[in-house]
C-alpha cells in the first residue's frame, strides 16, 4: 500500500531531481491540487442542493400528473402576463410619443406638455396608432385645443407705442387666494393662465 506523501522540493532534490525540472512539477502539482478542491467544492454544492430538488420531486409526484401540469400553467400564466405586461408599456410609450407629438402640432406651450401629458393618461392608453400616427387625429386635436386653451400660444400684435393700461377689476386687486376660490374650472384655468406671475409661472417678454 502506498501512503499519501506531500510534494515537497526536498523531497525532489533527494530523487536527484534537476533544480529547474523541480519548479515544473511544483507548479503542475500545485495546479492539479487545485482543480481538484475546486471539483470537491461543486459537487458539495451540489449535493447540498440535492435535499431541495429531491422535496420538490417529492412534491410534484405525490401530486401525480396533475403536479407537473400545475406547475407548468402557473409558469406559462407568469411569463404570459410579464409579455402582456410588456407590450402594454411599449404600447403605451409610441402612444405617449404621438401625443405628445399632436400637442406640440395644436399650439400647446411646450413647456406645458408634460403637465398634460400627466393629466391625459386615460386619453393615451385609448389612443389607436396606425403606421404611427394617431386613427381620430383631428378628433383629439380639437379636444386639446378646447380643453387646453389657456396652454396654446397665441401671437398678439399691439399698435406702436399704445401700452395695455392696468385691469382695474372694479378696484379689487387679484391674487392667488382670489383665483384658487375661483369654483368654475375653466374660469379658473382662465384666470390662472392671465396670471401666471402669480403662480410662480410667468414668461420674460
Amino acid at each position: 500500500m502506498v501512503e499519501n506523501m506531500a510534494l515537497t522540493r526536498k523531497m525532489l532534490k533527494g530523487m536527484g531531481i534537476e533544480e529547474e525540472k523541480i519548479d515544473l512539477i511544483i507548479d503542475a502539482h500545485i495546479e492539479v491540487t487545485e482543480a481538484l478542491k475546486n471539483d470537491v467544492k461543486k459537487y458539495r454544492d451540489d449535493a447540498e442542493k440535492l435535499p431541495v430538488v429531491q422535496k420538490e420531486l417529492d412534491d410534484l409526484k405525490a401530486k401525480g400528473e396533475d403536479g407537473y401540469k400545475e406547475k407548468y400553467e402557473k409558469e406559462h400564466s407568469a411569463f404570459e402576463t410579464y409579455k402582456s405586461e410588456i407590450a402594454k408599456k411599449e404600447t403605451y410609450t409610441a402612444n405617449e410619443a404621438a401625443y405628445r407629438t399632436l400637442l406640440k402640432n395644436a399650439g400647446i406651450k411646450e413647456k406645458y406638455i408634460d403637465t398634460i401629458v400627466r393629466a391625459e393618461r386615460s386619453v393615451i392608453e385609448n389612443i389607436k396608432l396606425t403606421d404611427g400616427k394617431i386613427d381620430d387625429e383631428k378628433s383629439l386635436t380639437d379636444s386639446a385645443k378646447t380643453n387646453w386653451a389657456d396652454f396654446v400660444v397665441t401671437t398678439t400684435t399691439h399698435p406702436a407705442g399704445v401700452e395695455t393700461p392696468p385691469a382695474n377689476n372694479g378696484g379689487s386687486a387679484v391674487t392667488r387666494e382670489s383665483i384658487s376660490q375661483i369654483k368654475d374650472p375653466a374660469e379658473r384655468r382662465a384666470a390662472i393662465a392671465q396670471n401666471l406671475d402669480l403662480f410662480g409661472k410667468g414668461e420674460s417678454k
